[in-house]
């Protein structure tokens, strides 16, 4: 009855729960619930207990950084000199009509400045480049052990409303960006995953 396959598709325990969610029909039928609970039990429960390390490992020696970035993720080289950008993570597909794949990408780009800079040149960057961009959270965080801005925005991407979720940190002279793309409805779905993501990054 379960269409998806949890282990695989959903890498945290939180997109698990609410991909549940999406499948049960609204309002809530509770005697079909009741008779779906031991399926979706039963799938949750090989879910959590065979789940294991569900991330590899990427490592650019050349940029000195390291990030894990779940196993069912495509990885695309990109080393573009024109965004700076490195890597990216892309998301599998979740239905034949997801036209918007979530993504993670890694960016690594020269700076002079310092942080509150760093915050201000990214923001002015986001409106100048996104369609309709919207500033709707800027904060002070950490990346690999260093302090950090994070900016959440919305923009659109011809016809499609998206959210991210940028986090750049200083080392030296470079700037490193991990950013977290996806349409608004999926944003929080799998934001889990992309904080996982980011909190692993390693600058060394």
């Amino acid at each position: 009855m379960v269409s998806y396959d949890f282990r695989h598709r959903y890498p945290t325990a939180k997109e698990a729960l609410q991909a549940v969610k999406k499948l049960l029909p609204q309002p809530i039928d509770w005697k079909l619930l009741l008779g779906l609970g031991m399926t979706i039990f039963i799938s949750l429960t090989i879910f959590f207990i065979t789940k294991k390390d569900n991330f590899n490992v990427y490592e650019n020696s050349q940029y000195r950084i390291k990030v894990k970035y779940p196993k069912t993720w495509e990885r695309q080289d990109l080393e573009n000199p024109i965004t700076a950008e490195i890597v990216t993570f892309i998301s599998p597909k979740q239905s034949d009509t997801d036209n918007f794949q979530e993504k993670v990408t890694i960016s690594i780009d020269k700076f002079s400045g310092r942080l509150d800079d760093l915050q201000k040149s990214s923001i002015q960057e986001i409106n100048n480049t996104v369609s309709g961009a919207n500033i709707v959270d800027k904060s002070v965080t950490t990346l690999a052990n260093k302090e950090a801005s994070k900016l959440v925005f919305t923009g659109k991407n011809g016809k499609d409303s998206l959210k991210n979720m940028q986090v750049v940190t200083l080392k030296g002279d470079q700037a490193y960006t991990i950013t977290y793309t996806a349409k608004i409805d999926d944003y929080d779905q799998f934001v889990e995953t992309a904080n996982k993501m980011i909190n692993s990054l390693e600058i060394n």
